[in-house]
C-alpha cells in the first residue's frame, strides 16, 4: 500500500481526540481534523472504524487498497490511514461543502440552494468519478462501487464532486467471465436494483441504477424513500410511473421550476430513467450516461430550449366553425387549428359534412364500414384553408340536420368518425372533442396500441361540457365493437340511477393520454360531485392527467382596432392609445342607437348571453331596482325563456330611461355594447369558459363576474392598494353579493379615475389571442408524446 501510514497519537491530534463529527455510515463515524502535510496545516476527514456499525477489517482493507492505487479529480485522495490494534483510520482530503445529500431540495440543512447548472455540473463530475472506476482503473481490471448514494458524493471548496466510501467496492478483472460478481451484500435500500435482492449478484450496471436514484433526487430535491410534505416518496417505482405518465413536474424540485422543458433537463431526465431499467442490458454504461450528461450541460450553458415539436395533430369534433356551429365548440375547432398552424404544427380537422358546402371538394378516399352488422359507406372531402387540412367526413346520417346537428342517429357517428385520411404514426396526436368523440381514445388503444399498430400515436379529450356524456343502454354496447372486456374495465360507472347504462366519456377519460378542459377553474370544479356530474370520482382519479387551457379569442373579430361593427352610426375603432377618446365616442353612439339618454357620466353596464337560469338573469331582475337608483343605465342583449324575454320587456317599459332590454341576438349589437359599455356584468351561475369576459377586457369594459370556472381564472378582482386586478368578482350567486360587487365598482368609476383607466388598460394589455392558448396546447401535445403509458 502507496498511501502514508499514519500514527493514532498524530490523528488525536489532529481531530482535538476525535471532537467535530461530521458525519456517520456502515464504516463509523466521521471526524474533521487539522494535519500537518508538507509542513502545510490541511483539513482532513478522518473516518474510525466502528464494527457495530456493521462493516469492518474486510472493508477497511479494500478501500485503503482501491484509493491508493486509483487517483483521479473526481474520487475523494486518500491521505492516509491508520492500522494499530482496534484502531482502524481512514484519512481522507475534506471536502468543504459536506455530502451532496444535505443540499437535496426539502432536505435541505445548508443556507446554499444547488442552481440548476450547478447541480448539472456536479452529477457530471460524480459521472466522470464512476466512469473512471468502471473503464479506466487500469489493464482489464474495472472497480465496482457497490453502495453509491447522494451521501456518497462530496463536494469540495470548488464545488467539484468526488465519489467517496469505497470500503463496499469490488475490483474485478475483465475476460475471464467475471462481468458479474457474487457478493454477500451492499447497498442502501431504496439505492440499490431489485436483481440484487434475488440473485445476490452485481455488475457495472448496478452502479448505474444507483446512479440513477441519485439523479432524480438531484431533479426532484427529493430523498430517497423520504416522504415529502406532498406525501410523495420518492422510489424507483415511483419515479418511473410519474415520467412514463408524463408529470415529471409535479414533482421536480420548485426551485427548477424556470427549467422545466429545457432540453439540458429533458435530456437529464431521459437518462435518469433509463439508468432504472428493470433489465441491466438495457441500462446504458456508465461512459454513456456520463456523456448525455455532458449533453445536457452544453445544451444549458446555451440556453437551448428543448425542441419537441413540430406534431402532426389531427383535431376530431362534431362541429367545426364556420360550417357548422351550435356554441363555443365550433368556434374553437375553427380557430385553435390555424394558431397550431402558426406554431409550426401539421393540423388537420376531421368533422361530420352537414351540408352541401362549398370550400371542401370531394376526394377519391371511400371506405366500408361494418356498423352492428350493416355496411355504411362514408365519403371524404377536403380543402385547405389557412395551412390546415380540413377533412369532412360524409354520410346520409349527417345531411340535412341544419342546426340540430346532435339530434340524428346516435349510433352511428361513433364509428365514422374513426375513419378518414391520416397522418403517419411519427409525432401524431389526436385531439378528440366531448363525448361525441371520446371513443377515439378507446379506438387507438384497443385496435392500434394493443396490436402493436401506431405506437407512437397520443391521444388528448377536451372537456367542453361533463354534463352530456353519451349514456346508452348495455344491449346497444355491441354498436362499439369492442371486447367486453372494455365494457367492464371503462364503461361502466358506479352509478346508483343508472346502473344499466354505459357511458361514453367515462372510456375516453380513462384511456386519454391527456385531458383538457376549457379553463383550471372548470377543471377544479369536474372534481366535485356538483361539478362532475357522476364522473367526478374518474376524473379525480385522472387528475394527473387534467389541464385547464382558457380558450383563446379570434383578434380578427374581436379587437377594437379593426372591429368593422364600428364604422358607422357614430362609433370609431379605438385603441390602447386613443382608448380615453374612442371609447367615450363609442358610449355616447351606444345610447343614441338604443334610445337612452346621452349621459356621458352614467356608467353603461352591458349584459350579453342566453337567457336561461344559469346566466344569472334572476340576480340582474333582482337587482335592476337597485341599479336604476344607482343612476346607471343598463342594455341587455338576448333571448330564450320565454319567461325572462318578457321580464326583459317589462324591466324597459319600467324604466326607460335606464333600461333597454333588446330581446333576440345581434352579432353588430353585440360588439357596439362590447365597445360602448363601461361594465359587463356576468352573474352565471356557473361559467365553463366565458368569452364575453373576455371580449370586454380587449375592448377597455370592465367586467363584474361571478367567481367560477373561467370567470375566476381570467378576471382577478382589483386591488386598490396596490392597483393590481382586472374586475370585480363575488363569491356566491346572491343578489348582496352582486350589488356589493357593483357598489365597488361604481365607486371607483365616479371618485378614482386613474385607477378606472388602469383596469382598462391592464385589460387590453393582456395576450387573449389564440397563440397564447395554442402554446399551452402545444405543452399538453408534448407531454402526451413524452408518455409512455396511460
Amino acid at each position: 500500500m502507496s498511501a502514508r501510514k499514519i500514527p493514532f497519537e498524530e490523528i488525536e491530534v489532529a481531530t482535538e481526540n476525535f471532537k467535530t463529527c461530521i458525519g456517520s455510515g456502515g464504516y463509523g463515524k466521521v471526524y474533521k481534523g487539522v494535519l500537518s502535510i508538507d509542513g502545510k496545516s490541511t483539513k482532513v476527514a478522518v473516518k474510525r472504524l466502528d464494527e457495530q456499525f456493521g462493516q469492518g477489517l474486510k472493508e477497511f482493507l479494500t478501500e485503503i487498497r482501491n484509493l491508493s492505487d486509483q487517483v483521479h479529480p473526481n474520487l475523494i485522495t486518500l491521505v492516509g490511514y491508520c492500522d494499530e490494534g482496534k484502531e482502524k483510520t481512514i484519512v481522507y482530503e475534506y471536502a468543504e461543502h459536506g455530502s451532496l445529500d444535505k443540499y437535496i431540495g426539502r432536505n435541505n440543512k445548508t443556507d446554499h440552494t444547488l442552481s440548476w447548472l450547478e447541480r448539472l455540473k456536479i452529477c457530471i463530475y460524480a459521472a466522470r468519478g464512476l466512469d473512471f472506476l468502471h473503464n479506466h482503473v487500469g489493464g482489464r481490471q474495472y472497480i465496482i462501487h457497490r453502495d453509491i448514494k447522494s451521501a456518497n458524493i462530496l463536494i469540495d471548496e470548488n464545488w467539484v464532486a468526488k465519489i467517496s466510501d469505497l470500503g463496499l467496492s469490488k475490483l474485478n478483472v475483465t475476460g475471464f467471465g467475471m462481468s458479474v460478481i457474487v457478493s454477500n451484500g451492499c447497498g442502501t435500500p431504496g439505492y440499490c436494483e431489485p436483481e440484487y435482492f434475488s440473485t445476490k449478484s452485481l455488475t457495472k450496471k448496478s452502479d448505474v441504477y444507483s446512479f440513477g436514484i441519485v439523479l432524480f433526487e438531484v431533479l426532484c430535491g427529493r430523498l430517497c424513500l423520504v416522504e415529502s410534505n406532498d406525501g410523495f416518496s420518492l422510489s424507483s417505482k415511483s419515479v418511473k410511473e410519474t415520467y412514463e405518465k408524463g408529470n415529471l413536474d409535479n414533482i421536480i424540485d420548485p426551485n427548477l421550476s424556470e427549467h422545466m422543458g429545457s432540453h439540458s433537463m429533458t435530456k437529464f431526465s431521459k437518462i435518469a430513467y433509463e439508468c432504472l431499467h428493470e433489465n441491466r442490458d438495457e441500462r446504458p454504461a456508465m461512459d454513456i450516461v456520463k456523456k448525455e450528461l455532458e449533453e445536457a450541460l452544453k445544451f444549458e450553458e446555451m440556453n437551448v430550449e428543448s425542441p419537441p415539436l413540430p406534431v402532426n395533430v389531427v383535431l376530431v369534433a362534431a362541429e367545426c366553425a364556420p360550417w357548422s356551429k351550435t356554441g363555443g365548440l365550433g368556434d374553437v375547432v375553427g380557430a385553435l387549428p390555424k394558431a397550431l398552424v402558426n406554431r409550426g404544427h401539421r393540423v388537420m380537422v376531421v368533422t361530420p359534412r352537414y351540408g352541401n358546402y362549398a370550400e371542401p371538394q370531394e376526394t377519391e378516399v371511400c371506405w366500408s364500414y361494418k356498423v352492428n352488422g350493416k355496411e355504411m359507406e362514408v365519403r371524404y372531402f377536403h380543402t385547405y384553408i389557412d395551412g390546415v387540412d380540413f377533412v369532412f367526413i360524409a354520410n346520409p346520417i349527417f345531411q340535412n340536420l341544419g342546426s340540430n346537428i346532435y339530434g340524428g342517429n346516435r349510433q352511428t357517428p361513433w364509428r365514422v368518425v374513426r375513419g378518414g385520411t391520416s397522418y403517419k404514426d411519427k409525432n401524431l396526436v389526436f385531439i378528440a372533442f366531448d363525448w361525441h368523440t371520446a371513443l377515439l381514445p378507446v379506438y387507438l388503444k384497443a385496435y392500434y396500441h394493443e396490436h402493436k399498430y401506431m405506437k407512437n400515436a397520443r391521444s388528448v379529450l377536451v372537456i367542453h361540457n361533463i354534463a352530456y356524456q353519451g349514456q346508452f343502454p348495455w344491449n346497444d354496447y355491441p354498436y362499439l365493437d369492442l371486447a367486453q372486456c372494455y365494457l367492464d374495465d371503462k364503461f361502466k360507472i358506479n352509478d346508483p340511477v343508472d346502473r344499466e347504462q354505459f357511458n361514453i366519456f367515462a372510456a375516453g377519460i380513462k384511456t386519454a393520454y391527456r385531458i383538457v378542459t376549457v379553463s383550471p377553474g372548470y377543471a377544479t370544479e369536474l372534481k366535485t360531485v356538483e361539478g362532475g356530474h357522476g364522473l367526478d370520482g374518474i376524473i379525480s382519479d385522472n387528475d394527473w392527467k387534467l389541464k385547464g387551457i382558457v380558450n383563446g379569442i379570434d383578434k380578427t373579430e374581436w379587437n377594437p382596432e379593426v372591429d368593422t361593427h364600428l364604422t358607422s352610426d357614430g362609433y370609431t375603432k379605438y385603441s390602447l392609445d386613443t382608448l380615453q377618446t374612442g371609447k367615450p365616442q363609442c358610449k355616447a353612439a351606444l345610447q343614441e342607437e338604443l334610445g337612452l339618454p346621452i349621459r356621458p357620466e352614467v356608467p353603461l353596464i352591458g349584459f350579453i348571453g342566453r337567457l336561461d337560469d344559469q346566466r344569472g338573469i334572476d340576480l340582474i331582475i333582482d337587482a335592476v331596482q337597485w341599479m336604476v337608483d344607482q343612476d346607471v343605465q343598463l342594455v341587455m342583449l338576448g333571448s330564450g325563456n320565454s319567461n325572462l324575454e318578457g321580464m326583459l320587456r317589462k324591466m324597459e317599459n319600467d324604466h326607460r330611461d335606464n333600461v333597454i332590454g333588446w330581446v333576440g341576438f345581434s352579432v353588430k349589437v353585440a360588439h357596439r355594447i362590447i365597445a360602448g359599455a363601461d361594465i359587463l356584468l356576468m352573474p352565471s351561475k356557473f361559467e365553463r369558459c366565458g368569452r364575453n369576459q373576455l371580449y370586454a377586457m380587449c375592448y377597455g369594459t370592465i367586467p363584474v363576474v361571478h367567481a367560477v370556472g373561467g370567470l375566476k381564472d381570467t378576471v382577478k378582482p382589483f386591488v386598490h392598494c396596490n392597483e393590481s386586478g382586472l374586475g370585480w368578482t363575488f363569491d356566491r350567486a346572491e343578489i348582496g353579493q352582486l350589488t356589493h360587487a357593483l357598489e365597488n365598482c361604481l365607486l371607483t368609476y365616479r371618485e378614482y379615475k386613474s385607477s378606472w383607466e388602469g383596469i382598462q388598460k391592464r385589460g387590453m394589455m393582456q395576450d387573449l389571442s389564440w397563440d397564447n392558448a395554442a402554446k399551452q396546447y402545444e405543452e399538453v401535445l408534448v407531454a402526451a408524446k413524452h408518455q409512455l403509458r396511460v
